[in-house]
């Protein structure tokens, strides 16, 4: 105590500055040994570990999921225009090449879904699952075709198209393997050609749909996508078998100031480009031949 009474009566001895140096580098050396003292450690955070037979790997972009027990993509489209690849003028004009939005699937072990890369089904039981699976949604598409509903249809054709089975199958057939597809009985290779023309008709589609929309762009007096879509879909209505006369009497699915004799102005000029129009009407053919593999599957689903 006499050390402490010594150390009071030297700073009460010093000026009235020194002790306010003094005061407060008390009260900041305090404040340290609380801050110091009330500290706690974070607690530490364990990695989730992964399922046998699983990767946590995210992905930015995946896509054809797949996985052992597939879920049917599902969901309500409102513009079926077309018969056998021939459009009628019932259409609306379509959201589709605004935006292609990832299709997320409902993982089982043994796929792929949306943000996780799963394995490839291997024990005896995750392929018999995977095949039932794949089984029973075929015969839902063939017993209930109008049930099966697909969304996010990436292109205007697809989008507008009535005779849907072939999508229907897509979105079935896609999120599968190869091997389970071929293990289908009666129906596994041609179930994986489908799958195969499929790709290949839809990324056609699609590289041809923008190719036709940029150069639309440079045709009209429309500075953004949404308008050059109007005349994209009144391109794919006209390529459908469609007259300029029976679209001017269907829905009004024209905005902008756009009008139907421009629309038929720019379908003209887009006519005159011979390569243009012999890619389009070549993978229109493709799909014609979609429909007809579809048919031939589905007529062998009883046999699955």
């Amino acid at each position: 105590m006499g050390g402490i009474g010594e150390w009071i009566a030297v700073i009460q001895s010093l000026p009235l500055m020194a002790k306010w140096l003094v005061s407060l580098t008390v009260i900041f050396v305090g404040c340290v040994v609380v801050y110091v003292v009330w500290q706690r450690p974070a607690p530490a955070v364990s990695n989730p570990v992964s399922g046998p037979g699983h990767q946590t790997v995210l992905t930015s972009d995946v896509k054809n999921a797949d996985h052992g027990v597939a879920a049917t993509q599902s969901g309500h489209h409102n513009t079926q225009t077309t018969i056998g690849g021939e459009h009628n003028v019932n259409a609306p004009i379509s959201d589709a090449l605004k935006q292609q939005a990832p299709v997320s699937s409902v993982g089982q072990t043994g796929g792929q879904t949306a943000g996780f890369i799963l394995n490839v089904p291997v024990t005896e039981t995750q392929k018999q699952q995977a095949l039932s699976a794949l089984r029973a949604q075929l015969r839902e598409l063939k017993n209930f075709p109008d049930l099966v509903e697909i969304k996010d249809i990436p292109d205007v054709f697809e989008s507008s198209v009535m005779d849907r089975r072939p999508i229907q199958l897509y979105a079935i057939v896609n999120p599968y393997y190869e091997d389970t597809l071929r293990n289908a009985p009666e129906v596994g290779d041609r179930l994986y050609k489908f799958k195969a023309d499929y790709y290949e008709f839809r990324a056609t589609q699609l590289s041809l749909e923008r190719d036709i929309a940029n150069r639309i762009g440079a045709m009209v007096q429309v500075r953004f996508y949404g308008g050059w879509l109007i005349y994209l879909n009144y391109f794919v209505m006209r390529e459908g078998g469609n007259t300029q006369q029976q679209i001017e009497q269907g829905p009004n699915f024209l905005n902008y100031g756009i009008t139907i004799a421009d629309c038929e102005r720019v379908y003209q000029a887009l006519s005159d480009d011979k390569v243009l129009m012999a890619g389009y009407q070549d993978n229109q053919a493709k799909y014609k031949d979609l429909i007809t593999q579809a048919s031939d599957i589905l007529s062998h689903v009883a046999k699955t």
